[in-house]
């Protein structure tokens, strides 16, 4: 147990450490429910809202139907559907919808893979794919890539979470000239996720994270804090 307090300090050390120098804050809030079809077969629906902490605005609220399936232990591929209600411009009041469309293709259990021996250690890499519509706006297509570990903390249920994403975005800058019109595809957001998990009973579960990511070229700063909660239905 005294390693496992100085690991959880060490972790909220991390956490906190240099975040708050970040210029824009903000807060997601999510639930979700899941259902086992089969042992392959998985459907879920995520709703999740997403908070400016400084003007405590409603940034984002979204709805996410999805299907996923895993045909083998180490890979598992998914779709799903997100209608989002966002800001339309710089309006406070007036929203509109955007639509977005998510392929991911998982790798899961890569620990396995590399130690001789079962680990509490834990190792995915995901590739997601998205295509994203709203109203009046160009359509956004970005790849995304997501390496992410995790930990059990020996005689506890909690699952400790780090994870790293970069965000490439296809057609991200128009540059225009006197004859043509030309598209710069490029690296357009980074982030790194680090949290917990906790099963409470066999269906539910409780998700806190810290989140700062960078967005590129308008290097905007920003901090998520997360909190989120899950129900199986077995």
């Amino acid at each position: 147990m005294p390693r496992n307090r100085l690991f959880l300090g060490l972790f909220s050390l991390m956490l906190t450490t240099g975040l708050w120098a970040q210029s824009d804050f903000s807060s997601w809030l999510s639930a979700e429910v899941k259902y086992d079809i089969n042992k392959d077969w998985t459907v879920g629906l995520e709703a999740q809202s997403r908070n400016d902490l400084r003007s405590g605005g409603f940034n984002t609220t979204f709805l996410s139907p999805s299907v996923s399936w895993q045909p083998m232990k180490h890979f598992e591929t998914a779709l799903s559907y997100r209608i989002s209600s966002v800001p339309y411009s710089n309006s406070t009041t007036n929203r509109v919808g955007k639509h977005r469309i998510t392929a991911d293709f998982t790798f899961r259990k890569i620990e396995s893979l590399i130690l001789s021996k079962k680990s509490r250690l834990g190792m995915s890499l995901r590739l997601r794919g998205t295509t994203e519509h709203q109203a009046e706006e160009r359509v956004e297509n970005t790849l995304r890539l997501k390496l992410k570990f995790q930990y059990n903390l020996p005689k506890t249920k909690l699952d400790l979470f780090a994870s790293t994403e970069v965000f490439y975005r296809f057609q991200r800058d128009l540059i225009y000239t006197f004859s043509e019109v030309q598209s710069v595809s490029a690296i357009n957001k980074y982030r790194i996720k680090l949290g917990g998990s906790y099963p409470i009973g066999d269906q539910h579960e409780i998700k806190l994270f810290a989140m700062p990511q960078w967005r590129y070229p308008d290097k905007v700063n920003e901090l998520v804090f997360g909190l989120g909660y899950s129900y199986q239905i077995n």
